[in-house]
């Protein structure tokens, strides 16, 4: 890739962050809203980088266009004076349970346990091989 692919790369991934920062923080509902389709736009856009034309499609189809349409609708029926957000800050508290993060990750990863165990014994072999393994077989069966 060339300096100004990684250069592009890099903008797209700042402004995503900045985007999706603003859409979560801002006490603005509207301001929040358009926020949110512009990150949905960036994010077609990184789909496109990555050269997934049709998840791009998807994506800002229904990430701007249809979830904003339907969010900029329910803002619309709200009522007066309600378009600030009674507690701006209220995502902006320190998180009381990042002491279950330990324990949340241990039962996550538990249910693959058994298949990391399990690995080594798995040999996995070629059709031909399983149709000589399987023929050899029944050639000592038949004799």
């Amino acid at each position: 890739m060339t300096t100004l692919a990684w250069g592009f790369d890099a903008l797209l991934a700042a402004g995503m962050l900045w985007l999706g920062w603003q859409a979560l923080f801002l006490s603005r509902r509207f301001a929040a809203v358009v926020h949110f389709m512009a990150f949905q736009l960036l994010m077609a856009l990184a789909w496109v980088r990555l050269s997934a034309p049709d998840i791009a499609l998807a994506e800002a189809a229904v990430g701007a266009g249809v979830t904003g349409a339907l969010l900029l609708t329910a803002l619309g029926r709200l009522p007066a004076g309600t378009s600030l957000g009674a507690h701006p800050h209220r995502w902006q508290r320190p998180c009381a349970g990042w002491r279950l993060a330990p324990p949340a990750s241990a039962l996550a990863g538990w249910p693959g346990w058994p298949t990391l165990c399990l690995a080594p014994a798995w040999r996995w072999r070629s059709p031909a091989h399983s149709m000589r393994q399987a023929s050899a077989t029944l050639s000592l069966r038949c004799c």
